[in-house]
């Protein structure tokens, strides 16, 4: 990224001169100008009608906000946001896109799908103005579904308000949240297993809750979770009472001996990739906010997925060391120990967050992925570049304008960690932590196991020949089959087949040494479902037999 000057010396040519900061005259990206109906004040409960009208700038090009508009229409408008709103001076919102009768509009904005619910994200204390573009890009890879977004001049009854990202709001939809659609008739059956979005998070009077039957730890009272789907007022009390149910089932599993059966444990009852997945983003981003508030999850029917998703991601403007608490500043420690490094905070990680992410095999899961996204997306070169990306994206003109706007470039907003005073020392400090983050995350995930011993006890043969270990287990691309002799060389037979007897895989006269040695069997192919090995050790003893899990 090449900025021409530090804030400081930029040419204030986007603004009128005399002060007039609150002022846009110019804007190389799109301005969204927002006019509330007279007689409304605007509040967080509470749409209020207005009009819109959307400027776009030709390629390289620039607008002002008595161009011509490309969109325009009516909308409902309010505040959101709880911490974010209440220590920024800098206010988001959301919007909802209507008819001329106030009825819902699903209209296409800046090239994202058509809908009519959308939210304005203002990055205040973040002064990179990207922390959450990055982790919203990252998801976008790696996720079923992460909000799109676009940056935008704001412009609110004529005063400019600074650079925001116009985002898709958390939805079911086929183009967002991609479950089941429910209705207040569907109590009983598959109908009622899906889909729900729930989430840990603070809680406000309107919302529909139920808590957990199991203290945080250290505290005397449990975490509440909050149902964003369906909405609090559609919902009915056959469905709250089965989700509420089925989350204190797959607590009360995670909190007995017998947790991580593949049968009965968290295999039965979470999709573990996208836990895995969930896990590195936090973990890359050090979110101080991770696994105890904006964490969502969604379950669609069971008739199309049984099991938990972790997701979708939100909320990340105290992410990459923005935040001088808990040790959210620190490049180096786990983000899922929050509780560990601050056990007085209110709102600390619940005790399945860090029993799941400790089991091994798990750990041995996100080794794997870790070092696959290092190779390509979460690479150092990868992640400048899209830090640069973002940057050229929001332009100089738009980031001068911002801070002209809003100028806390000298001064620490809550819960800066780092005040660098320029715009270029802000983004300076962003890659640094950023490097230094994926380089310790290198040296701490090297030290998970390679190998992985099943969570059943390895197969032994009855005669004492040998044994016989299958990991991961469950597996999705590969699983590895470890032998360890007890006795000389001897040929190995190895035959897999699936529930209904038929061969997936076979392997004949594998000569095994004594001690271990690994056999790799790819299962990229396989339908996901139950499998079972069948080893034989020559014509002596009976063969190992043992059963595999494809997800």
């Amino acid at each position: 990224m090449k900025l021409l000057f530090t804030l400081l010396f930029s040419v204030p040519f986007c603004f009128m001169v005399f002060g007039q900061t609150n002022v846009l005259t110019n804007s190389n990206l799109p301005i969204l100008s927002i006019t509330t109906s007279p007689g409304f004040v605007l509040d967080r409960t509470t749409n209020i009608p207005g009009t819109y009208r959307l400027i776009v700038p030709p390629n390289g090009g620039t607008v002002t906000p008595s161009s011509t508009p490309q969109q325009q229409g009516t909308l409902g408008i309010r505040y959101r946001g709880k911490t974010s709103f209440d220590l920024s001076d800098k206010k988001p919102y959301t919007i909802e896109i209507q008819d001329a009768k106030g009825e819902d509009l699903d209209v296409s904005i800046l090239g994202m799908p058509a809908e009519s619910d959308w939210v304005l994200l203002a990055p205040f204390s973040d002064k990179s103005l990207i922390r959450e573009a990055i982790v919203y890009r990252l998801g976008q890879k790696v996720m079923p579904w992460a909000p799109r977004y676009r940056f935008v001049n704001l412009v609110i009854n004529g005063s400019y308000d600074g650079v925001y990202m116009l985002a898709e709001r958390l939805k079911r939809n086929k183009n967002r949240i991609n479950i089941t659609k429910m209705s207040k008739a569907d109590t009983i059956g598959d109908k009622l297993t899906g889909g729900y979005i729930w989430a840990f998070d603070k809680t406000d009077a309107r919302d529909v809750t139920f808590k957990s039957q199991i203290n945080l730890p250290g505290k005397t009272y449990a975490p509440d979770y909050v149902i964003f789907y369906p909405d609090d007022d559609e919902i009915v009390t056959k469905q709250r009472s089965y989700i509420r149910d089925w989350m204190r089932n797959f607590e009360a599993v995670m909190n007995g001996a017998q947790f991580n059966n593949l049968q009965t444990g968290y295999p039965k009852y979470i999709d573990i990739n996208s836990f895995v997945d969930n896990v590195l983003i936090n973990e890359l981003s050090k979110n101080v906010d991770a696994y105890r508030l904006s964490t969502y999850f969604h379950k669609d029917a069971d008739s199309k997925n049984p099991k938990m998703v972790a997701g979708p991601i939100w909320d990340y403007n105290l992410a990459f060391g923005n935040a001088n608490y808990c040790q959210g500043a620190l490049t180096s420690g786990w983000g899922y120990d929050f509780t560990t490094a601050c056990p007085t905070d209110f709102w600390v990680i619940h005790f399945w967050w860090p029993k799941l992410i400790n089991e091994p095999d798990f750990r041995f899961r996100i080794k794997r992925r870790w070092t696959e996204l290092r190779k390509g997306m979460y690479s150092t070169t990868n992640m400048m570049k899209l830090v640069d990306t973002l940057t050229n994206t929001i332009g100089t003109p738009s980031i001068t304008a911002n801070f002209n706007r809003w100028p806390i470039l000298n001064r620490n907003v809550w819960p800066n960690a780092f005040v660098g005073g320029s715009y270029d020392a802000e983004i300076t400090y962003l890659k640094n932590w950023i490097t230094q983050r994926l380089d310790w995350m290198d040296r701490a995930i090297a030290e998970i196991p390679d190998r992985v011993v099943s969570v059943n006890d390895p197969k032994v043969t009855d005669d004492g020949l040998g044994e016989i270990s299958v990991y991961p287990n469950p597996a999705t691309d590969q699983f590895n089959l470890e032998f360890r002799l007890f006795t000389t060389e001897r040929p190995v037979d190895i035959e897999i087949t699936d529930i209904s007897g038929r061969k997936v895989y076979r392997q004949e006269q594998w000569f095994v040494s004594r001690g271990p040695k690994v056999l790799e069997v790819p299962s990229a192919n396989w339908s996901p479902g139950v499998y079972f090995y069948r080893v034989s050790l020559g014509e002596k003893g009976t063969p190992l037999v043992g059963r595999m899990v494809k997800q």
